[in-house]
């Protein structure tokens, strides 16, 4: 009555509207707009309130809510997170008993190990492996009993943490086709390799080039893993992960992969086509943080200014070239690989182009010609390029300083094919939901030819299972992270 009738303060409800700790809440923030003295008492006695009217009403630390607060585990990360910007011991006995939140709480608050938590997180296998993955950085044997009962876990434990043998957790993996099959390959992989290393009359390129596979997976790829996280979804988010792979696919176990072309192949290859698409790499880029702020700030209750938040993505993404700058490489291809990938962290997507480009030709090479161009010891130290800022010295919003010109987008698609499905108001709700994702919806309508997709067979109820298989294979083709969800 207050908010659709009155549109204002309605004194004579609030002491009914007091006795309810949501609609204390909702009267706070949605009415007042602001602190409502009369119901804190009753809104501080429940958890879920107190926390968004300590978020979205005095939008800072509250110490009447942070009793009820503190009893719960999301809550309280989310309050020591964002509220307080730092550890929160009235919290932490909740948090310790959620795998999810102790595990965020090590990574994000405390950023690094926190005892109290690891008897939780020793507990869940999926989250005891990126605890000691990102975390640790090493072994975690309090929880390798329970990563053994899976064989995921147990996979992804013995390549990404012990980079060996998993015994413990052999026995799950042999019940599984798929990783069965993986940590075979991987542990005969390992077996290869230490047999090279015990002939001393091999030449050292395996040791060589292995060291530059395993300096990509280091650093590099958690401050890659770090900035996905940080930054959310959109084109930089796929172009960081698959460039930033280059060296390491180029190098891994060379005398047995042979430089991985395909692998190489299709990553330079998506790497050129979210650079050179016609809508334009930068703009996107552009629109993606955009949105992905507005998301993060409507939907997260992130306080931060859209400059203080790029500024901390561009100040990683700077970490993401340095620490590629630092990766060995001893060859010209490596060399094009570890480049581009700098490029992309400095934001010099021209300088990218060119070393892909370059790439693109050594992989366009028939298999004979390829292993030889990459398998060379060519340079005994490589040329490593000064740290400058390149476009990261203008505003997100404003034009890149590209040399590349995108072609004009072409025009969303007409009203009479949206019609033609059957059913429109369907394809309102779709619009309106990508609207809001950090994806132009407009490139997707402009390249879709309806008619040519569509199937025969019953359409006026919605889509049918043909055409929808094929625009969520269009939208994967563009965005590379949207799930089928």
């Amino acid at each position: 009555y207050a908010r659709e009738a009155i549109q204002g303060r309605f004194p004579a409800g609030e002491r009914a509207i007091a006795s309810d700790p949501a609609y204390a809440y909702m009267y706070a923030f949605n009415v007042i707009e602001g602190r409502f003295p009369e119901g804190e008492a009753t809104i501080a006695s429940d958890p879920t309130n107190a926390f968004y009217y300590a978020k979205n009403v005095i939008q800072g630390e509250w110490p009447e809510g942070e009793k009820a607060i503190a009893t719960k585990p999301a809550f309280s990360y989310e309050y020591a997170k964002n509220i307080i910007q730092g550890r929160w011991p009235e919290g932490e006995k909740a948090i310790a008993t959620d795998p999810n939140n102790a595990y965020l709480y090590a990574k994000n608050v405390i950023q690094g190990r926190w005892p109290e938590g690891e008897k939780t997180l020793a507990k869940d296998p999926g989250y005891a492996v990126r605890y000691a993955h990102m975390i640790i950085n090493g072994r975690f044997p309090e929880a390798e009993p329970a990563i053994a009962t899976s064989a995921e876990t147990s996979y992804e434990y013995a390549r990404y943490v012990l980079h060996g043998r998993f015994p413990a957790g052999e026995e799950a993996i042999a019940d599984h086709p798929r990783y069965a099959r993986e940590y075979k390959e991987y542990i005969d992989i390992l077996r290869s390799q230490l047999e090279v290393k015990e002939d001393t009359n091999m030449d050292n390129r395996d040791e060589l080039f292995q060291r530059t596979a395993n300096a990509q997976r280091g650093t590099p790829e958690k401050i890659m893993v770090g900035l996905q996280h940080k930054m959310g979804g959109g084109v930089y988010s796929v172009i960081i992960e698959h460039v930033g792979d280059i060296t390491h696919r180029i190098s891994e176990y060379f005398s047995q992969l042979q430089g991985q072309q395909e692998n190489v192949k299709e990553k330079v290859t998506r790497g050129l086509r979210y650079l050179n698409h016609p809508y334009g790499f930068e703009k996107e880029m552009q629109q993606n943080m955009r949105n992905n702020y507005n998301f993060y700030v409507e939907e997260k209750g992130m306080t931060k200014s859209f400059n203080e938040w790029t500024n901390e993505i561009k100040e990683g993404c700077k970490r993401y070239a340095e620490a590629h700058k630092k990766i060995p490489v001893w060859n010209e291809p490596q060399l094009w690989a570890r480049e581009a990938a700098i490029a992309i962290g400095l934001w010099d997507f021209d300088t990218a182009r060119l070393y892909l480009e370059k790439l693109k030709k050594i992989t366009d090479l028939s298999r004979e010609q390829y292993v030889e161009a990459v398998g060379q010891m060519t340079l005994t130290e490589a040329p490593i390029k000064d740290i400058k800022t390149y476009g990261m010295d203008k505003p997100v919003d404003a034009p890149f300083s590209s040399k590349h010109k995108p072609n004009q987008l072409k025009p969303s698609m007409p009203e009479l094919d949206i019609k033609m499905l059957g059913n429109p108001n369907y394809w309102k709700v779709i619009k309106k939901k990508f609207e809001k994702t950090p994806f132009n919806i407009n490139l997707v309508f402009a390249n879709l030819n309806l008619p040519s997709l569509m199937k025969t067979g019953e359409m006026s109820t919605g889509i049918g299972k043909d055409f929808s298989q094929t625009f969520y294979s269009l939208l994967s083709n563009y965005s590379g992270r949207i799930s089928p969800k």
